[in-house]
């Protein structure tokens, strides 16, 4: 279908539709082996091991087709909404709570929950409530070239600079297709526009449906194909939008994310070895389940 679509449209190639699904039925694969969730929850919970705001439940055993978890109580999302509709400052609190948990896990964790909905969220029921964070079938980790994308792009936004996150766009594009834009210019210009406005309207980069429309629209427009990470992170991060608000509707999402994203990208100019030495892991262990996935041998470590 997402080849039809290309077909039918010339400009739908551009969102790499067929790229999108191809990541999706990957993630789906994983998520007939149960062991895969379990991996994944045991990640999450070193990553947040340090955390007192974010709870994931601890694994008691899995097998391919079980998996065997802590029971944690809590409030649905609204339930919480409602238990706390006269305490408006206890809901910021545990808003920014959530937004914070999601931004280092896309930033600085590089392993990104990929199932975030109200339905797998809950808070826990006491004084000061944590985020419960379940179902872990779907994660997503980058590669080094495309997390250094991201926190290019998004930094540059919110750091008022549109034209060097267009340029790292394009560049990505150009890398992945050997296709150069038809109007290159053009499409830099829609982002810095973008970035001129949010510096009056301060309310604009708090919406965050508002940038991924607009780059979609130029990268169709001017014929930049976009990176399939790019956009399933852009859909999670729009869910994280519609959670935050339902808690917060005042919620500042990129002000939040801000230190975040400038504490990466200060690591990565500073070139630590540790960051370094994180990034070669994980390649690694991308490529050894991308073999494992296809249905070739394991590769030997």
């Amino acid at each position: 279908m997402a080849k039809v679509a290309d077909w039918m449209d010339e400009r739908v190639k551009w969102l790499n539709f067929p790229g999108m699904v191809e990541e999706f039925s990957e993630l789906l694969k994983d998520q007939l082996d149960l062991n895969n969730e379990a991996r994944n929850l045991q990640q999450f919970r070193k990553n947040f091991s340090g955390s007192s705001d974010v709870i994931f439940p601890s694994l008691i055993m899995s097998r391919s087709n079980v998996m065997i978890m802590e029971f944690v109580d809590g409030d649905t999302v609204w339930e919480f909404v409602e238990r706390y509709k006269d305490d408006a400052t206890l809901r910021n609190r545990v808003c920014d709570k959530g937004i914070t948990a999601v931004c280092q896990m896309i930033f600085e964790h590089n392993f990104v929950h990929g199932d975030v909905h109200p339905g797998n969220i809950l808070f826990s029921r006491e004084e000061d409530p944590k985020l419960v964070l379940l179902d872990t079938g779907i994660a997503k980790r980058f590669t080094r070239r495309d997390h250094k994308l991201l926190v290019d792009v998004l930094g540059g936004f919110i750091q008022g600079d549109g034209a060097s996150a267009g340029r790292a766009i394009i560049a990505d594009s150009v890398n992945r297709t050997s296709i150069q834009s038809h109007n290159a210019s053009g499409f830099v210009k829609i982002l810095d526009d973008m970035c001129e406005k949010a510096k009056s309207d301060q309310s604009f980069f708090d919406s965050i449906g508002n940038y991924v429309t607009i780059i979609c629209d130029g990268a169709s427009k001017h014929k930049v194909m976009m990176n399939q990470g790019f956009v399933s992170i852009a859909l999670t991060t729009r869910v994280m939008e519609g959670v935050a608000l339902a808690l917060n509707p005042a919620a500042e999402i990129w002000r939040i994310a801000n230190k975040i994203v400038m504490k990466v990208k200060a690591e990565e100019m500073l070139g630590t070895a540790a960051s370094k030495k994180r990034f070669e892991d994980e390649d690694e262990e991308l490529r050894r389940n991308t073999f494992t996935r296809r249905g070739t041998k394991k590769v030997p470590p």
